[in-house]
């Protein structure tokens, strides 16, 4: 197995891990924060923007980076609307911060994967 090999499938195991803790972490009643806070949407933001930066990595594709950052974005919505099962709150502003972070991610692991390879 290549070195490149090696490297898309440990960003793929983080990126599955990471995507079992957002899931894991929103639907908990206990990791609940607290109600309308700024910090929570600079989590998501954050939290999303890895898992972007994590799906562009795993895969060599254009249509498969297409395809697992529309996964993220759908798995958001997902969340959000569990969420109103599990006793917590769904919110498009959650949401809205989730799809920021997804597009911040993609753009800037894009852009610095194209910085990489014009240096090579």
């Amino acid at each position: 197995m290549s070195r490149p090999a090696i490297q898309r499938l440990i960003f793929r195991l983080l990126w599955v891990l990471g995507i079992l803790a957002a899931v894991v972490g929103s639907l908990s009643s206990d990791l609940k924060p607290p109600a309308g806070g700024v910090i929570d949407k600079f989590q998501h933001i954050g939290a999303y923007m890895v898992l972007s930066g994590l799906a562009i990595f795993s895969f060599r594709s254009m249509s498969k980076r297409l395809g697992a950052v529309t996964f993220l974005f759908l798995l958001g919505i997902a969340i959000e609307i569990a969420q109103a099962f599990a006793g917590r709150e769904a919110s498009a502003l959650d949401q809205l911060a989730n799809t920021i972070g997804i597009v911040l991610g993609a753009t800037l692991c894009l852009g610095a994967g194209r910085l990489v390879r014009k240096q090579i």
